[in-house]
């Protein structure tokens, strides 16, 4: 149905354009986009910062875990007995103190730890154990474990590499009693 005399449908047909009608110009369009790329590369070195924030904390993770598989190594130790079960280290007596190295070393998604270096070492583990006092012989052994990475890093006395990337540490008492 037409509109007498013009030709057009009622309501100016599909394409009618509209004097007044609020839209955006082209000016506002290309300003609203280079806002918002600015924004956007703003935050691309946000990502980076929580990538590698990310990395750092999985590798505390995994180096505190390996601190506790240590820990129940020292604690599995029988009384009496001068080594640990599993990785050898050795159990200070009345009065001593020992400082024991070890290093991680993965094979067929396990993880196991010995005296050298290997190739897929990644991290460095320092062990002090501290026995106990003469004037107390029943009170437990003091162990402080701690993992630094890299591997490659060579220990200073008292279990403070420098140049590491990060480290943890597991301050632990052993009743070596049963008390």
């Amino acid at each position: 149905m037409k509109a007498a005399g013009s030709g057009q449908p009622p309501g100016g047909g599909p394409f009618r354009v509209r004097r007044g009608a609020p839209s955006f110009t082209l000016v506002e369009v290309v300003l609203a986009i280079g806002i918002i790329s600015f924004c956007l590369i703003m935050l691309v070195p946000l990502i980076a910062v929580g990538m590698n924030t990310d990395r750092m904390v999985r590798q505390q993770i995994i180096g505190l875990s390996l601190c506790r598989q240590i820990e129940s190594d020292l604690r599995a130790t029988a009384p009496g007995t001068n080594a640990s079960p599993l990785y050898g280290i050795p159990i200070p007596g009345v009065g001593g103190t020992v400082t024991a190295t070890l290093y991680d070393s993965y094979a067929t998604s396990a993880t196991n730890f010995g005296l050298t270096r290997q190739s897929a070492s990644q991290y460095l583990f320092t062990i002090i154990l501290t026995g106990p006092v003469a004037t107390s012989p029943n009170d437990p052994v003091n162990a402080q474990i701690q993992a630094s990475w890299p591997a490659q890093i060579t220990p200073i006395p008292q279990g403070n590499p420098t140049n590491v990337v990060g480290s943890v540490n597991l301050d632990v008492a052993i009743d070596r009693f049963g008390s």
